[in-house]
């Protein structure tokens, strides 16, 4: 008896470790986790509003509102003051085409590499979404054990033709996103980078645990420190929020 008990126990903890290798269901625990397949359904739009510090030649602070619509629309409203001098600068990606206002002053964003930019950025929202992941056009890769700000994750790479990798890591406590990694190129340096996206301090709000701390590092230097000070969860926003400035 007490040896088929060890085979059995060595059977369950082996299904136990492929099930924690398995992406897709990592993924699915973090759909759990994160509120559930449902509330995760209806929240194809919605507004973030942030407020931190920019670490540019020197820290500045900021705010800014993200609105947000699946699967390639985006809104992002900067607001800051630099060298004693107010800026808003509001940047629009709808679908193929893009705007950028600075203090009221609105023009097309022409240059290709600017619009893959916000193209990618959009994409980055769809995947955090983990529902569209679903859908076996999206290749997901097991990439092992991993350590997030000290805390043990497991990481997933997702692969999706046309698209640059985004790189999930999953808390593997609690199973909830912590970390997105991903290559970007900024428009100063117009030099490939890598861009972690570091969530922290979750809350529920609309059902849903969402995180209240990002932190943003390019090559690892921090960039964005910043607290989530509003979201909603939406079904659906006014195409017109999109338009151009």
């Amino acid at each position: 008896m007490r040896s088929s008990s060890t085979v059995a126990a060595v059977f369950l903890f082996a299904a136990l470790a492929r099930a924690q290798d398995d992406p897709r269901a990592l993924v699915e625990r973090a759909v759990r986790a994160q509120g559930g397949e449902a509330r995760l359904a209806k929240s194809r739009a919605g507004q973030t509003r942030v407020k931190g510090t920019l670490f540019l030649q020197s820290e500045v602070p900021f705010t800014k509102e993200v609105l947000y619509q699946l699967p390639d629309q985006i809104k992002d409203v900067l607001t800051a003051e630099v060298e004693g001098q107010k800026l808003t600068v509001t940047t629009v990606f709808n679908g193929e085409k893009g705007w950028i206002s600075r203090n009221g002053k609105t023009e097309p964003l022409a240059d290709p590499a600017l619009l893959t930019e916000l193209r990618e950025s959009a994409y980055l929202v769809e995947v955090c979404r983990l529902l569209p992941l679903r859908d076996r056009a999206f290749q997901l890769t097991g990439l092992g054990e991993a350590k997030v700000e000290d805390r043990p994750a497991q990481a997933v790479q997702v692969s999706l033709r046309g698209r640059r990798d985004v790189r999930l890591f999953f808390d593997r406590d609690t199973g909830l996103l912590v970390k997105t990694e991903r290559k970007v190129v900024p428009p100063k340096t117009r030099r490939e980078a890598v861009e972690e996206r570091f969530l922290g301090d979750f809350k529920v709000i609309d059902g849903l645990r969402s995180p209240t701390r990002l932190r943003v590092a390019v090559d690892g230097k921090t960039t964005v420190d910043a607290e989530v000070v509003g979201v909603r969860f939406l079904e659906r926003l006014d195409p017109e929020q999109f338009a151009r400035p």
